[in-house]
């Protein structure tokens, strides 16, 4: 792999991180009622 590829896959990886990071902490705001609705019932971050 050349470093440039590297570079390119490493900065999607850090967006798809934040990314999924905001969508936890979004879920996480939500009521449990809602949580459950979309199959996240967990109480756990």
């Amino acid at each position: 792999m050349k470093l440039e590829q590297a570079v390119r896959i490493n900065h999607h990886l850090l967006a798809a991180y934040k990314a999924l990071d905001q969508a936890r902490m979004a879920i996480a705001g939500l009521a449990k009622a809602e949580r459950i609705e979309l199959g996240t019932g967990s109480t756990k971050s």
